[in-house]
């Protein structure tokens, strides 16, 4: 069963949601448990590094943009997006 996770900060997503330490999670992006503690204090990240993150823990990114009057999946980071990119 799917559950609501609320909200929560990157540095709880990796003990909380997915019930592994940051050691487990640095080896699972092949980086240092230093690189993986610099990410969950970052007040700005890289959309590729997130994605990454959030991929070794078993889940999915999704960037939504909210309008007044419509809600706007951006699919252009998706790794699985097989769409080329339209040229000019």
């Amino acid at each position: 069963m799917r559950n609501d996770g609320g909200t929560l900060g990157l540095n709880c997503l990796d003990i909380d949601v997915a019930g592994i330490t940051q050691s487990d999670l640095a080896e699972l992006m092949d980086v240092t448990q230093g690189a993986v503690s610099q990410l969950e204090s970052r007040h700005d990240a890289l959309l590729s590094k997130l994605s990454e993150y959030i991929h070794a823990l078993g889940g999915e990114l999704e960037l939504i943009a909210r309008f007044p009057d419509a809600d706007v999946r951006i699919t252009q980071f998706d790794p699985d997006e097989t769409d080329a990119p339209a040229n000019g």
